[in-house]
């Protein structure tokens, strides 16, 4: 079975930003993976790219994104699956979603699905939970519809805001994500998320990641604790 995993101004920031993988419970092991993003605001348009690189500094898997900023929409994504050679593009139409998976030594596969209210992949979660912090606050529980580009359709995910909390001497926000779905709940643990109090960053992240663990000569799911570390890297 395919798993899946589960990131208003006018002049242009970039930013630098990077996490470390690693199995949970191992925090004193050499991260798996490290990921180091670029994230460029220009108008209302967030440009996002991330590149998993593995320990001999090979990219496992790049991830690249535009986002609305204001509404954390998005509006184009591609993945490069470096480990099982598989890529995807994806475009946001008005009310479709417009998908084109291909793997390696495959024929290409194109599909249309309708866009539901809240549509959450990787690229646009962290901005997805800024942008509805209130609303969850308030409603607890949000149900949203979480992209899952290599089975080309989404599936339903119910995000929780379990309160104001600590981690590490530093004050956040945490959530948990559930599958909706009972019978992929059985494959899939919940994934809990901490931002920083102010909502403007991720600092932790635990459940499955994108990228695969070697085993063997093969491939396993990985289920991972990922540690964000962030920095304003210039302003043009």
């Amino acid at each position: 079975m395919k798993t899946f995993f589960i990131i208003i101004l006018f002049s242009t920031l970039v930013f630098g930003q990077r996490a470390e993988v690693k199995k949970i419970g191992k925090q004193s092991d050499s991260p798996l993976f490290t990921i180091y993003f670029d994230k460029k605001i220009e108008g209302q348009i967030l440009n996002i790219k991330a590149d998993f690189k593995s320990q001999d500094d090979a990219v496992a898997m790049t991830e690249k994104a535009r986002i609305d900023n204001t509404t954390a929409e998005i509006i184009e994504y591609d993945v490069i699956q470096n480990q099982t050679k598989e890529k995807a593009h994806i475009t946001i139409d008005s009310d479709k979603i417009k998908i084109k998976y291909e793997i390696e030594g495959q024929k290409p596969q194109e599909k249309e699905i309708k866009k539901p209210d809240y549509l959450v992949a990787p690229a646009n979660f962290e901005r997805w939970l800024e942008v509805h912090f209130e609303t969850l606050k308030k409603e607890k529980v949000m149900h949203i519809q979480f992209l899952v580009w290599d089975r080309l359709e989404t599936i339903g995910f119910k995000v929780t805001y379990l309160g104001e909390s600590e981690l590490r001497g530093q004050k956040v926000q945490q959530f948990k994500m559930n599958i909706d779905n009972m019978v992929l709940a059985i494959f899939i643990s919940p994934i809990r998320i901490w931002k920083s109090q102010d909502m403007k960053n991720l600092v932790r992240y635990e459940g499955r990641v994108a990228v695969k663990q070697v085993k063997g000569r093969g491939l396993e799911n990985l289920d991972a604790e990922v540690v964000y570390f962030h920095d304003l890297k210039a302003a043009q």
